[in-house]
């Protein structure tokens, strides 16, 4: 008893022809808030095709199959070993995968921070005296805004992940598909 899914096509000229992250800075990036229009509209009523954001122009398949089927014919002409995650790797800017690793490791000092923050503030709650609870409060501030940054980091360390292996596995599905065919 196997379901068959039926999928509607997106119309292209229903929304605006552009997406809004295209044309956002840093900081509509960092917080999702170019999305904001579409978390209005969800809020009020259910979302149907025609309100969703088109793809930006380096997310879309033919374009990241171009990009990888270039660099994996590279990658074959210039050495004798096929490496596809070389060509993967070649294919997109080396800044999303050096603000990956820049936003784990800082992830990973927060971490350590808000442990060290709590083990100062066990300290100071010990040793606690009703005149002096300023550093108390420090470290609990500490605490909150380490926590705070955690979190930002974390997110924008999933979203640029997920990302760039959407994009990976849609270009290799691509060039699989070119191969088959």
């Amino acid at each position: 008893m196997s379901a068959t899914v039926k999928y509607e096509r997106i119309e292209k000229n229903c929304r605006s022809s552009r997406n809004p992250k295209e044309d956002a800075g840093i900081f509509s990036i960092l917080s999702c808030w170019w999305m904001a229009g579409i978390f209005k509209t969800g809020s009020k009523r259910h979302l149907e095709n025609c309100d969703m954001f088109p793809l930006c122009q380096q997310d879309k398949t033919q374009e990241n199959t171009e990009r990888l089927s270039q660099f994996w014919a590279s990658q074959i002409a210039t050495s004798g070993r096929w490496r596809l995650i070389k060509a993967l790797l070649k294919a997109y800017p080396f800044c999303d995968y050096f603000f990956v690793l820049c936003t784990a490791l800082l992830g990973a000092i927060l971490q350590s921070l808000q442990t060290l923050f709590i083990s100062f503030l066990m300290v100071e709650i010990d040793r606690l005296s009703d005149s002096n609870t300023k550093w108390a409060y420090l470290h609990g501030m500490g605490i909150c805004i380490s926590s705070l940054l955690r979190v930002l980091l974390l997110h924008q360390f999933m979203y640029i992940s997920s990302l760039i292996s959407m994009r990976w596995k849609s270009a290799t599905t691509g060039l699989i598909y070119q191969k088959v065919r």
